[in-house]
């Protein structure tokens, strides 16, 4: 018992925890999305930042739960917890090109990646 008490108390301490830290960030830009490419776990979320002054809208074909509605600028966009495992596709129907496209790979539940996450 002591030592189920204690190994508790060492996460806290620890800052151990199952649950996500919160949404992780990409932030849109006039030079484009950054970072374009992550590896998140099941159960995280993605935020969409627009810091350009232009508008913004990311759709995703195979993942609908990434699709933004226009954003403006300092406008921002959460998505719902995503599952996985899969890779989504994403890019911005405004302004198309690479820079404006990106995946988001969810890891199947249970493994984090070792992303820090």
């Amino acid at each position: 018992m002591r030592v189920a008490v204690a190994f508790s108390l060492f996460l806290l301490a620890c800052g151990g925890s199952s649950s996500p830290q919160g949404p992780v960030q990409l932030q849109i830009t006039a030079a484009g999305i950054a970072p374009n490419a992550i590896t998140i776990p099941t159960g995280a979320q993605v935020r969409f930042v627009n810091k350009d002054t232009a508008s913004h809208r990311i759709t995703s074909s195979n993942c609908p739960e990434l699709s933004t509605q226009a954003l403006a600028t300092d406008e921002t966009f959460t998505s719902a917890p995503l599952t996985g495992p899969k890779t989504c596709n994403y890019n911005d129907t405004v302004n198309p090109g690479t820079s404006f496209a990106g995946t988001v790979t969810i890891l199947q539940p249970g493994v984090d990646g070792g992303s820090g996450y």
